[in-house]
């Protein structure tokens, strides 16, 4: 009996399931067929004048060929409003036996036709226009407007102006164009009175100000800007905050919300910055392991972090790149270095254990060069110091950049690695490089107080036909210096590391005493030894001519009764000293000099140059050692060496100890100048001696050296002889002294102009700092104080060379400019002693003071 009743049960409930799945089946069905049946045919955009039908296509959701779905239509009008071109859309559905059509129709948003800004006293409508980023005559975008007028008010609050407010107002014009007008209150800036630390215990306030940019009100922080309150500023405050407290030792700091108080006229605001400083921690054990590249004791030997010292994060970072650099330059160019810190809060210090792995050697692949449309590929791998299949290094690879940055053939250099896809230990190597215009036609003009006016024009080639040959053809003409030169180099001669170099040169030179036109011709070749030195080598024939160019000044007197001189001139022979019209003057050449001499001599030079920028160096230094032998072919024979040394160095050190401002940007540049020459028997226009002939010696005295002297006016001197003056009318002498004993006319013997000397020294310390203003064509600007010393000796008087005391100084302030067409220099100098001065030591002349004024283009060394 039980069986049947199971039996029944179960054909019953299979019954009943069949049933259900069929009726769910469908029900399903009839579901899948609405989603699937109904396919989108195609979309359509009515309405669009400007704006693209495929832009506004590119944000639906729906697409052709996918199936109709009904929610999606309200998501794609979303869309397309939130491209903030449309103010009304909509979207029609058709149904027809292919499929769904989908018809959006948008109206746009007007275009925008003017632009009117109202209020803005302090900032330039035209920068506000740049910075609202909206163009004219295009669809109203209304999400652009809101993000452009929250940027002004961000940049006027990067201006100071905390509370500046704009309201914007949108009116119609004719044919569906609208005029947007903008209202700027800018009301006051908002400027710093007061800054206050909260929790420091272990910095002062005054060390804490430093750290940060904003400062209270003051003369120098507002010339600088730095007293006006700014959001952007404040953030980036608290994260150097962060920073200086954890390179010292306390990596729990904590830096909270500045809490800002302001006045009642809301024009101040006073700013107290809470601090949690917490514990003090210094460094406990550092180990590093040591393998088969480095020992252990080699990489601790690197780092900076050292037990017992107040640990740095900032030092902990360096040290990581410091051990991840030395083995990328033994060849594991993906050494993974991590630091491991292991914090004892009980004795305050961390234990540090760098974990290095230095991963597989790599070797250099391929070297692809990419964007040299014009120089040759020769050309640039020539400065890539490793080849294919060498071992990598990443102090070679740096080397590679900066050497294809200095060629000056690249607007841009970027030399990077790219690891092969397989494990075979290559590294290939991308040189990107953007060429920028090597050719240059120059013409120019300016005004030195050493050269008097100058003229210049240029045409060079430093990349001619793609192989990196130089060619250049230049003249400049001035009152004191003129020069034409025609000189073509070439970097790499016979494809070896060796430059080499061919010169025609025609140039005058006037000097106090003569003139000097020389006229030759330089063979010289020169090697890049190692990093930063530069050897050079030539041979140059020459040919001097020179000429007199001290002007005399001779009375004729009249006669009294007795045939003797009244002192009273009849005349005044003026002009220049020739032959015996000399009586007035002792000549600084001899009577029998010849027209013209010829000189051949062999040139030399070591120099070594760090500098990070030829013309506004901040750190770095350039050292010359050069030499010339003169002799054999030549009439002249003689020696000269000279030693140039510039070493420029940050005085940023200044601002931790002081905490101002402008101490973190001051640059000081020492300077030593030391010349050495002399004679080898016969030097030339017939004279017999050892010293230097008068056109080779050393000149000191102008703007480029000794700073408030005449140009080339510092050493000894020649001999003027005149007759004493006694009577002047209008600056004329009209009468001269007799004297009563003899009856004959007095006379006085005074220094004349410098004739140059054998020795020369000059030391120079000059400070520059930075002045913030903004001005057209001004690239950079920043004022110097200078103090200056040297002197020029003759033969006789080497003991001299060694006494710095005795030299010559002058000290004073002046102003370096970087415009387009170069740098311009303007000093005032104050001599420091008396009675140097020619027209001093002249009794009849009152001497022009100790000040003078020195201004010139170009750079000083």
């Amino acid at each position: 009996m039980g069986k049947p009743l199971r039996t029944g049960n179960r054909t019953f409930w299979c019954l009943w399931l069949a049933s259900i799945l069929g009726l769910s089946l469908l029900i399903e069905g009839s579901s899948w067929g609405d989603d699937v049946q109904p396919i989108i045919a195609s979309i359509k955009v009515e309405g669009n004048r400007r704006i693209e039908e495929s832009a506004i296509k590119f944000v639906l959701e729906s697409k052709v060929g996918h199936a109709y779905l009904p929610a999606r239509l309200s998501k794609d009008i979303r869309k397309i409003y939130e491209l903030g071109y449309f103010k009304d859309v909509k979207v029609d559905v058709l149904e027809n036996p292919s499929g769904v059509v989908l018809t959006y129709q948008v109206i746009e948003q007007p275009t925008l036709e003017k632009i009117v800004i109202m209020g803005n006293d302090k900032i330039k409508t035209a920068d506000l226009e740049e910075k609202l980023g909206l163009k004219l005559h295009a669809v109203l975008n209304q999400q652009a407007v809101q993000e452009g007028i929250q940027t002004l008010k961000n940049h006027y609050r990067e201006q100071g102006f905390y509370f500046a407010e704009v309201e914007s107002t949108q009116k119609e014009l004719v044919g569906n164009q609208v005029g947007l007008e903008l209202r700027i209150k800018e009301g006051d800036k908002l400027k710093v009175e007061k800054i206050a630390f909260q929790g420091n215990r272990t910095f002062p306030a005054q060390k804490l100000a430093g750290v940060i940019q904003t400062k209270e009100k003051g003369l120098i922080a507002s010339i600088l800007g730095k007293d006006l309150y700014r959001d952007v500023l404040m953030r980036d405050d608290m994260m150097r905050l962060q920073i200086f407290y954890q390179d010292n030792g306390f990596i729990d700091i904590q830096v909270g919300e500045p809490i800002l108080k302001l006045n009642k006229e809301a024009q101040k605001v006073s700013i107290t910055i809470p601090l949690k400083e917490g514990p003090q921690y210094k460094i406990g054990k550092v180990t590093v392991k040591g393998d088969d590249v480095y020992t252990q004791q080699d990489l601790t030997g690197e780092l900076k972090s050292l037990g017992g010292a107040i640990f740095s994060r900032s030092t902990l970072r360096e040290d990581m790149q410091r051990i991840t650099e030395l083995y990328s330059q033994k060849g594991f160019a993906f050494a993974d270095v991590e630091p491991l810190t292991e914090v004892h809060e009980a004795s305050r210090k961390i234990d540090i254990n760098f974990a290095v792995d230095k991963g597989q050697k790599m070797y250099v692949g391929q070297i692809y060069i990419q964007g040299n449309t014009k120089t040759r590929d020769k050309v640039v791998r020539r400065e890539i110091p490793f080849k294919e299949g060498e071992l990598y290094n990443s102090e070679y690879l740096k080397n590679s950049e900066d050497r294809l940055k200095q060629t000056g053939y690249f607007e841009e250099v970027k030399v990077a690695t790219q690891r092969q896809s397989n494990e075979n230990g290559l590294v290939d190597l991308e040189v990107k490089l953007t060429e920028k215009p090597t050719g240059n036609i120059t013409f120019g003009g300016g005004f030195s107080t050493s050269a008097s006016l100058l003229g210049q024009v240029g045409i060079e080639q430093n990349n001619l036909f793609g192989t990196g040959l130089k060619a250049n053809l230049s003249g400049q003409l001035g009152g004191r210096r003129s020069r034409i030169v025609l000189g073509i180099t070439q970097p790499y001669f016979m494809d070896l590391p060796v430059s080499a170099g061919f010169s025609l040169y025609d140039r005058f030179s006037e000097y106090p005493s003569f003139e000097a036109n020389r006229m030759g011709s330089e063979v010289s070749m020169s090697k890049h030894l190692f990093e930063f030195f530069n050897a050079s080598m030539g041979l140059k024939l020459e040919k001097v001519g020179l000429d007199e160019i001290d002007e005399y000044e001779i009375p004729v007197f009249e006669k009294g009764s007795d045939g003797k001189p009244t002192g009273v001139p009849k005349y005044i022979l003026k002009g220049p000293l020739k032959g015996h019209q000399r009586v007035a003057f002792k000549s600084v050449l001899p009577s029998d000099q010849k027209e013209n001499t010829s000189t051949s001599s062999v040139v030399a030079s070591l120099s070594r140059n760090t500098l990070d920028n030829f013309l506004f160096p901040n750190y770095g230094s350039r050292i010359t050692l050069s030499g010339e032998l003169a002799g054999g072919l030549g009439d002249s024979s003689f020696y000269k060496g000279e030693l140039d040394m510039n070493r420029f160095i940050p005085l940023s050190f200044l601002h931790s100890l002081f905490s101002y401002p402008l101490l973190q940007k001051l640059t000081l540049r020492l300077r030593g100048n030391f010349g050495i020459g002399g004679g080898l028997g016969k030097t030339g226009f017939g004279i017999k001696n050892d010293g230097l002939p008068i056109y080779e010696r050393f000149f000191l005295g102008g703007d480029n050296n000794l700073r408030g002297y005449d140009f080339e006016d510092v050493g000894p001197k020649g001999q003027i002889t005149r007759y004493r003056c006694e009577t002047r009318d209008k600056g004329e002498c009209t009468k001269y002294k007799t004297n009563p004993k003899t009856g004959k006319l007095e006379t006085v013997t005074s220094s004349g102009d410098a004739i140059g000397g054998d020795y020369s020294a000059l030391l120079s310390a000059e400070v520059y700092f930075p002045i913030p203003l903004t001005l057209p064509y001004v690239k950079a600007l920043r004022g110097v104080g200078f103090f200056d010393m040297g002197d020029i000796f003759a033969k006789g008087d080497a003991k001299d060379f060694f006494n710095v005391f005795s030299y010559r100084k002058s000290m004073g302030v002046g102003v370096r400019v970087l415009t387009p067409m170069g740098p311009v220099r303007a000093d005032i100098a104050y001599r420091l002693d008396e009675g140097e001065d020619r027209d001093e030591q002249d009794e009849e002349d009152e001497g022009s003071g100790r000040t003078k004024f020195h201004f010139g283009f170009g750079s000083t060394f």
